[in-house]
């Protein structure tokens, strides 16, 4: 663990995590870091509710419409890039706020997190052929007996899998399984749990406010770029595939409108459902959109009394 202070904003989507960043980020001297995978695309501002540069309030922000839209971009590149971003931050006496709702992007960059330096190799994966279910998981029992012990041996997939992992990175793979549970950088956690029939309605709100602001025509635009293919990573964003099925015809503008506010809506609980089970040490905050502001002040108060920034 390195002895480097960062703030983690985490909830579901529409919760206000950007609001309360910009206040957290003027009051303690920071600069924000985004986390959600969503708004690293370059030209689906509207689709992902964007933070504008006037709402930045000239506090400086990272990984924002950096990549392209046909563009794929791994949690590993997020992590080598951010623990990198984070250091910088740091060399500038300045704090960083890791901001977002995508949750793996979030454990890669803060946890011990090891990814395989390379890709799968089937053709190496062949000399075990000839091996029998019981064989083959003997010899993991070998180089990783922790890990045999979770896989039935007729289970060959996911032994040939560890044996691979452990001949790739030489160390076994329930080892990686168990550090990524530990933290490479420990952060101090804001969890913001807005009420949950007011985070629907506010969900429904936000998707009506982002079609007036132009989203249909953003994302057939965006689909046009990307060769009229659902397939780009940029096009797994809500909205994309509602959207594009208007367009086709499939469905009417209001039923694509509805199937994004349900979409939304089942992302959010998926969303506190992962944090609250990865995650320790949560300072939640259950709040009405009414008392945010409150809830903000209160969870500054919070930070500065918990000595965490000034811990050695």
């Amino acid at each position: 663990m390195k002895e480097i202070k960062v703030v983690l904003i985490i909830g579901p989507t529409a919760s206000g995590k950007t609001d309360l960043s910009i206040k957290l980020a003027q009051t303690f001297n920071g600069e924000c870091l985004n986390a959600d995978a969503t708004q690293m695309f370059n030209g689906l501002d509207i689709a992902t509710n964007k933070i504008t540069l006037e709402e930045q309030q000239g506090i400086k922000h990272h990984f924002l419409s950096f990549l392209d839209l046909t563009a794929s971009y791994s949690i590993s590149d997020f992590q080598k890039a951010g623990r990198a971003t984070i250091n910088e931050i740091v060399a500038d006496h300045k704090l960083p706020i890791v901001v977002g709702g995508s949750g793996l992007y979030i454990n890669a960059l803060l946890k011990n997190y090891q990814f395989s330096s390379q890709g799968r190799n089937f053709a190496n994966l062949a000399k075990y052929d000839d091996y029998s279910n019981q064989e083959l998981w003997e010899k993991l029992a070998v180089v990783d007996k922790a890990e045999s012990e979770k896989i039935h041996y007729n289970n060959r997939k996911r032994i040939l899998r560890a044996l691979e992992y452990y001949e790739q990175n030489q160390i076994p793979k329930s080892t990686n399984d168990r550090d990524q549970n530990t933290w490479y950088i420990k952060p101090y956690i804001i969890g913001l749990l807005p009420d949950k029939d007011e985070l629907h309605h506010r969900i429904a709100e936000r998707v009506l406010a982002l079609t007036a602001r132009g989203l249909f025509a953003e994302v057939a635009e965006a689909y046009q770029q990307c060769h009229q293919s659902l397939a780009y990573q940029s096009m797994h964003i809500i909205g994309c595939r509602e959207i594009v099925s208007f367009l086709k015809g499939e469905i009417s503008e209001q039923e694509a409108i509805m199937a994004m506010v349900k979409a939304n809506k089942i992302y959010a609980k998926k969303q506190i459902t992962w944090f609250k089970h990865q995650l320790s040490d949560v300072n939640w905050y259950q709040f009405s959109y009414a008392n945010f502001e409150t809830v903000c002040q209160k969870i500054i108060t919070d930070l500065k009394e918990s000595n965490y920034l000034s811990q050695k």
